[in-house]
């Protein structure tokens, strides 16, 4: 039996933190690509990650909030953006590290 794997998503890796309150609306993460294998995405550029939610509770799905990766003149919504290098042990997520964002296919 043979497995097909699926092709591997491109991805922006960043080196930054966020700045503001978990929670605030004005939260931000601001950093730089270190890698990126998205189109016009180049190592160096700086970039920026937003979460935006609706201001009241939701059960759907669809409607639970949103990340955006802000990096040149691209604005890409992400399936997920991960801290790469946190360990556990209730690291603070505002000192810089490495994040992986992981744009929704086109």
């Amino acid at each position: 039996m043979t497995t097909e794997q699926r092709p591997k998503q491109p991805c922006v890796k960043i080196h930054g933190a966020w700045t503001g309150d978990v929670g605030h609306p004005k939260r931000v993460f601001n950093g730089q690509v270190t890698e990126s294998t998205v189109t016009g995405i180049v190592v160096g550029t700086k970039a920026k990650v937003t979460y935006h939610a609706p201001a009241q509770r939701t059960t759907d799905v669809t409607e639970h909030g949103t990340y955006t990766l802000h990096a040149g003149t691209q604005k890409l919504k992400l399936m997920s953006f991960i801290n790469m290098t946190e360990k556990t042990g209730g690291k603070q997520d505002t000192e810089a590290e490495d994040w992986q964002a992981t744009p929704l296919p086109q």
